[in-house]
């Protein structure tokens, strides 16, 4: 399996190491890492082959060396990647209760993990419970984000799969369009407001305006047999 990085992946990491974010941006990285190898495990548990891993500056998209036989087999793969996220996050939320002592459900664990990483994002520096609770927050974020029904994303392609299935590719296509633009506009009112009310909201506005042209650009582009 190959692995390809754009020019535009180069750039953002160099300017990201140049930052005085770097500690957050190798953090959101391994959050990254996870979900990908949350793919190709489940690539590799499905009999999928992959051909190549291609980086840019919207992510990592994952090319199957052959087409992809099933809907099914497409929903778990596309599934892998937030489950991967997820599974992070319950363990580094589990890592994080002993440590501090927490109960596993309660209010002040979660009230917790929130003040850990605001405090580290401020300081900057390295510890356990600061480092553990951005981890959670951003698997928990990048999970979140990938399984919005968008075509661009995992959650898209899943929704595309259950739809081709029960009413056919024709209609999916269509049905995917609608909801990623939908999907797409709210994220960019909410980007709008937040900018508006607390100057907030700049990367969550640019990151709905890239997705919208995304989807605009090609606006019925065929999920099964393409990237993940």
């Amino acid at each position: 399996m190959k692995v390809h990085m754009s020019y535009g992946a180069i750039l953002i990491i160099i300017c990201a190491f140049l930052s005085e974010n770097k500690l957050i941006f190798l953090i959101y990285l391994t959050s990254a890492f996870f979900h990908e190898v949350g793919h190709i495990i489940c690539a590799k548990a499905l009999g999928i082959k992959l051909k190549k891993i291609c980086l840019d500056f919207a992510g990592a998209r994952i090319y199957p060396e052959n087409n992809l036989n099933s809907y099914k087999s497409e929903w778990l793969l596309c599934f892998g990647g937030p489950l991967a996220n997820l599974t992070v996050a319950f363990v580094c939320y589990i890592c994080f209760c002993f440590y501090t002592s927490n109960g596993f459900f309660g209010i002040s664990a979660v009230q917790d993990i929130f003040m850990c990483a605001w405090n580290f994002a401020e300081s900057q520096s390295i510890s356990f419970p600061g480092t553990v609770s951005m981890l959670i927050l951003f698997s928990l974020f990048q999970a979140f984000i990938n399984l919005m029904p968008v075509s661009t994303l995992d959650g898209g392609r899943m929704f595309g799969c259950v739809c081709s299935y029960l009413f056919g590719e024709s209609f999916s296509q269509k049905a995917l369009t609608f909801m990623s633009l939908i999907v797409s506009v709210i994220l960019w009112m909410i980007s709008v407001y937040l900018l508006l009310r607390v100057n907030a909201g700049l990367a969550l506005f640019s990151f709905s305006l890239c997705m919208f042209c995304k989807i605009m650009d090609n606006p019925e582009e065929r999920r099964l047999n393409s990237t993940i």
